[in-house]
């Protein structure tokens, strides 16, 4: 009688034991290469293959080769970048003093929102009919749009 899961076990054995497994290249950037801050808090990728990464003192933007930085100076609602989505058009930032900022693939503009009592935006996610919402840590959902900036305030 032929021992048919020694057979199998076999044979699965041999299946795998030629297969190689993925092997992944790391590379670590530091201020010498052009990123000046250690703590990352929002990493994301756009269209164009541009890495734009979220800081406690900036946005930098990564093309592959260099780093570039932006602050306020150059539009962003604050040093501060908690979290960011892209889409098509944009790329999103949210910021810990709860404003919002945006690339439109020409320059950094921030969204003009009326409200004084805001608190940090915490997470972007977008919806199936692709609408972009953002979380806030204690003043609800924003729904994002580039036709008026912050469309709509929406509190849970």
């Amino acid at each position: 009688m032929t021992n048919w899961k020694g057979i199998l076990i076999f044979f699965f054995s041999m299946l795998t034991s030629h297969a190689f497994p993925q092997s992944y290249n790391f590379r670590n950037f530091n201020s010498e290469d052009g990123l000046t801050q250690s703590y990352i808090y929002s990493i994301i990728q756009d269209i164009h293959g541009y890495l734009w990464i979220g800081t406690d003192n900036g946005l930098f933007r990564y093309n592959g080769l260099k780093f570039e930085n932006y602050n306020t100076n150059d539009s962003l609602a604050d040093n501060f970048i908690t979290c960011g989505i892209s889409d098509k058009e944009c790329q999103w930032f949210g910021h810990w003093n709860g404003r919002l900022s945006y690339f439109n693939g020409e320059k950094l503009h921030t969204v003009n929102i009326p409200r004084s009592d805001l608190s940090p935006v915490t997470h972007f996610a977008k919806s199936p009919d692709n609408k972009i919402w953002g979380s806030t840590y204690s003043n609800g959902l924003v729904k994002l749009s580039i036709d008026t900036g912050s469309d709509k305030t929406i509190s849970v």
